[in-house]
């Protein structure tokens, strides 16, 4: 054996149920390390959310599109306290920051624009079905 495999063990995988509840652990872990900036900034988020759905004609694609970039600042925050830092408030707009920016807009435009497909297409279906009945 080479010493790159003595080293694994030769167990039964664990169940998922086993595998959820460490992962759960872990997130509070997370949150344990930032218990007040974590649930002010998902809220924050949801508020920017709120406010930008009732500008009337731009708002629903602007918020397809800024929403997940601060979701994004907030997976950025969290990468930070993984590596032992602090979550701060200015995660938000972490990544619209010059290295990512563009990378950070090309990915909040692909998902905001499939939700946005995803949502009439939805409503296309169930019209169909309010209509035929």
């Amino acid at each position: 054996m080479s010493p790159a495999t003595e080293s694994l063990s030769v167990t039964q995988p664990d169940s998922a149920l086993v595998r959820a509840l460490h992962w759960s652990v872990g997130g509070l872990h997370w949150w344990r390390r930032a218990p007040l900036v974590l649930p002010m900034l998902c809220v924050m988020q949801m508020l920017v959310e709120g406010l930008l759905q009732l500008i009337p004609w731009g708002g629903m694609a602007l918020s397809k599109l800024l929403v997940p970039l601060l979701g994004m600042g907030i997976l950025l925050g969290l990468d930070e306290v993984a590596r032992g830092g602090r979550l701060r408030p200015g995660v938000l707009l972490a990544c619209l920051r010059r290295p990512r920016v563009l990378s950070a807009f090309g990915l909040a435009a692909m998902y905001g624009f499939s939700v946005f497909g995803f949502q009439q297409l939805r409503i296309n279906i169930i019209n169909e079905k309010c209509i035929s009945v």
